[in-house]
């Protein structure tokens, strides 16, 4: 693996990367061509107190390794909060050698969430 190279897993009987580029459910907006109400089920699901158990640091990461099933983390970088490196390191050491992450981020800090994923991967040996 080079510095760019992330892991890659298998998912739905692909190899894919480990890091998605992906947006945000909890804003509600599901981007579903074909169910124009989509956003508003989205709206109604994450409610504030699901959302609280997904932004309990702790919780999340246990139930995350408690589930045997492949998971999707989102919300790695904290809308911004946490700098990408330490995101990066906690999501890699607390995701299951199977789970992906997925990131949102501008054009610009493509190449270097990359590489500081990658590194953080690489760190833990995942």
């Amino acid at each position: 693996m080079n510095d760019m190279s992330l892991p890659r897993v298998s998912f739905a009987g692909r190899q894919i990367s480990r890091m998605l580029l992906g947006g945000n459910p909890f804003s509600g907006f599901g981007h579903h061509p074909n169910d124009p109400d989509y956003d508003r089920c989205l709206r109604e699901y994450f409610t504030d107190e699901k959302i609280n158990v997904c932004e309990n640091e702790q919780l999340t990461a246990e139930t995350f390794r408690t589930i045997p099933t492949q998971m999707v983390a989102i919300k790695v970088l904290a809308a911004g909060r946490l700098p990408p490196a330490e995101a990066f390191r906690y999501a890699a050491r607390t995701l299951k050698p199977t789970d992906l992450m997925t990131v949102g981020m501008r054009d610009y800090e493509v190449a270097e969430n990359v590489r500081l994923a990658a590194a953080a991967f690489k760190e833990v040996g995942k």
